[in-house]
């Protein structure tokens, strides 16, 4: 056999298998940055939760609030992590951020932690009328439920102290 015709048809051969390793690298990445991150739910489209921006909410609205717990490495996480640890303005900054970053969260934002970072409280960005918030904890409760970096998800009870009397 040619050497020269050998080397030929190894220097062809290797240039068609990295194009194909380089098309099948770039689907799977178009995929990786179409599909939401490990442990996070896609939003639905089904039905939406909110009201469009601009729109005028009832005089009765009020935010929604949730108490959550993550688990895992993930940013949300970290947040509690660091509010456990005592650096809560630190941890307080990386949950703003990291809510608004994950669109599996859009919607809801960063209120509070409770006492000693166990938990973090979220709560609708917008307010939601009386007659509608039942159905709109419902939905972020199943939602929230479904994600693997969630612990537990639960409605998170406001007790006014006008009321408590």
């Amino acid at each position: 056999m040619d050497a020269k015709l050998l080397r030929s048809t190894g220097i062809a051969v290797g240039a068609a298998a990295l194009a194909g390793a380089l098309s099948v690298s770039q689907m799977a990445r178009q995929e990786h940055e179409a599909s939401p991150p490990l442990g996070v739910v896609a939003p639905q489209t089904e039905a939406p939760i909110f009201e469009p921006a601009g729109a005028e909410a009832p005089p009765d609205a009020a935010p929604i609030s949730i108490l959550v717990r993550f688990r895992g490495t993930g940013p949300l996480a970290q947040a509690q992590g660091l509010a456990e640890r005592g650096r809560e303005a630190e941890a307080r900054r990386a949950a703003a951020a990291a809510l608004a970053r994950q669109s599996a969260f859009q919607g809801l934002c960063f209120d509070r932690f409770t006492v000693g970072g166990a938990e973090m409280v979220l709560r609708t960005c917008a307010p939601v009328a009386s007659v509608e918030q039942a159905e709109v904890m419902n939905q972020w409760l199943t939602r929230l439920r479904a994600m693997s970096v969630i612990v537990y998800a639960e409605p998170n009870a406001i007790i006014d102290p006008a009321q408590a009397q």
